[in-house]
């Protein structure tokens, strides 16, 4: 089975520590992983299992957060949208898991009128 793993920012903290677990058994279990991420290559965690195939969905776009409106993280996943639905189209996981960016994985599929 080919599982998407959504993660629009990788940083150091429990939903990447608790991704980095699911990725591995994912693996262990025979599966193939891509996940997706706007983090560059070079700043992702050393913590990441290998074998997972590591797709960048950075938009060109790149917009600051609005302090008490929208975060940084928000915008992320806002840029990221016509990526995502362009990874969805050219590569359909048969499962997309998004960890927090649940708004941007419903909305991709939808753009990308994905199955997955």
């Amino acid at each position: 089975m080919n599982i998407a793993v959504l993660v629009i920012r990788l940083d150091s903290g429990g939903v990447e520590k608790v991704t980095e677990r699911l990725i591995s058994g994912f693996l262990e279990e025979g599966h193939s992983v891509d996940l997706l991420t706007t983090t560059k290559l070079t700043d992702i965690p050393p913590g990441l299992p290998s074998g997972a195939n590591i797709v960048n969905i950075a938009g060109k776009v790149r917009l600051p957060g609005i302090p008490g409106l929208v975060s940084p993280r928000v915008w992320l996943g806002l840029t990221s949208l016509r990526p995502l639905a362009n990874y969805l189209r050219r590569t359909p996981p048969d499962v997309l898991l998004a960890t927090q960016s649940g708004l941007t994985a419903v909305a991709g599929r939808i753009l990308a009128r994905s199955k997955t």
